[in-house]
C-alpha cells in the first residue's frame, strides 16, 4: 500500500507544482499584456494631444501675429468706430474627449497638458468677450488696449504650445525606447495621420487674427 501511495503523492506534488508555475507564468503574461495595453492607450492619448497642439500652433503658420496686432492698432487710431472681427477657433476637442481618463497620463506631462489647455480655454473666453456687443460699445482706447491683450495671449499660446510639443516628443521617445512594439504601432499610426493631414491641408483657408 505504501509503495503505491508514494508515487501517487509525488505525482500530486509535482502536478500541484506545475499548476502553480503555470498560474505564475499566466499571471505574469497577463500583467505584461495589461501593461502593454495601458502603454498603448497612453501613447494614443499622447499622440492625439500632440496632434491637436501642433494644429493649434500651425493655425497661425505664415501669420506674423505681432505685425498683425500693430496693423490693427493703427486701424483703431485711424477709425474710432473700428471694431475688428475676431474668429473663434476650437482648440481642445481632443482634450475634452480624454479628460475623464487624464489620470492615465504620466505625472511628468499631466501638469503641462492641463496648464496648456486651461490657457487655451481662457483665450476662448476672451474671444467671446471680444465678439460681444459690450466690447463694441467701449471707447476706442479701451477696445484697442483689450485687443492688444488678445494679441499677447496668442503670442504666449504659441510659445506654450511649442514647449509642450517638445515635452511630448521627449516622453513619446522614452516610451518608444522601452516598448519597441509600441514604437512600431505609433509609427504606423503617425504615418496614416500624416497622410490624412496632408490631404486636408490644402483645403484650409488662411487664418485670421
Amino acid at each position: 500500500m505504501n509503495e503505491w501511495l508514494a508515487p501517487a503523492v509525488i505525482a500530486a506534488v509535482v502536478s500541484g507544482g506545475v499548476q502553480r508555475v503555470g498560474l505564475i507564468v499566466a499571471h505574469r503574461g497577463n500583467l505584461r499584456l495589461e501593461r502593454s495595453r495601458r502603454e498603448e492607450k497612453i501613447i494614443d492619448f499622447l499622440i492625439a494631444i500632440r496632434a491637436e497642439v501642433q494644429a493649434n500652433v500651425d493655425r497661425f503658420r505664415g501669420v506674423h501675429i505681432s505685425e498683425s496686432g500693430r496693423q490693427i492698432a493703427e486701424l483703431f487710431s485711424d477709425d474710432p468706430a473700428y471694431t475688428p472681427f475676431v474668429p473663434r477657433y476650437s482648440s481642445s476637442l481632443v482634450f475634452e474627449q480624454i479628460l475623464k481618463e487624464i489620470h492615465l497620463l504620466p505625472n511628468e506631462i499631466t501638469a503641462a497638458v492641463v496648464r496648456y489647455y486651461k490657457a487655451e480655454d481662457y483665450i476662448l473666453k476672451f474671444v467671446d468677450d471680444l465678439r460681444d456687443a459690450k466690447y463694441a460699445a467701449l471707447s476706442t482706447e479701451r477696445r484697442s488696449a483689450i485687443h492688444a491683450d488678445y494679441i499677447q495671449l496668442l503670442l504666449d499660446s504659441q510659445l506654450r504650445g511649442q514647449d509642450l510639443l517638445s515635452d511630448l516628443d521627449t516622453l513619446i521617445k522614452a516610451i518608444d525606447t522601452r516598448s519597441p512594439s509600441i514604437a512600431r504601432l505609433r509609427a504606423e499610426r503617425a504615418g496614416l495621420a500624416g497622410r490624412l493631414w496632408r490631404r486636408r491641408g490644402a483645403k484650409h483657408d488662411q487664418p485670421r487674427i
